[in-house]
């Protein structure tokens, strides 16, 4: 069975990106190396596109923290060049950050909250 073979623009449709972007993630290095037709098209395949999924899963992050971010740029670019185990050894680690970020977030609501409630009880 031949293997499908993707296009740019199939790429970035499916990922609801502009086929620019998907070039720029090649050039950052989070796409593994793609190979050119005899025309100079770039051939990319399953690998390709879920290599995409994650970089745009990992790129769409808001979440504040230098050290996130770090970690997710790290991993996309450990899964891009095929060191696996140490991209899922860093997608633990990410997620670790983000629990802990989430931690946060739910103690600094809850400050709020009863700081509002103290308001609200006083006048």
């Amino acid at each position: 069975m031949k293997a499908y073979h993707y296009s740019t623009s199939e790429i970035a449709r499916a990922v609801g990106v502009h086929p620019n972007t998907v070039r720029k993630y090649e050039q950052w290095g989070f796409l593994p190396p793609i190979p050119r037709n005899t025309n100079g098209y770039r051939i990319f395949t399953k690998m390709h596109l879920d290599q995409m999924r994650l970089a745009r899963m990992a790129m769409l992050d808001e979440w504040p923290g230098r050290e996130i971010r770090k970690t997710s740029l790290a991993l996309i670019r450990l899964a891009a060049t095929g060191e696996l185990d140490s991209a899922l050894e860093l997608a633990y680690r990410y997620l670790d950050l983000i629990k802990d970020e989430q931690k946060k977030a739910e103690e600094a609501a809850k400050l709020v909250d009863s700081w509002a409630q103290e308001i609200l009880t006083e006048t």
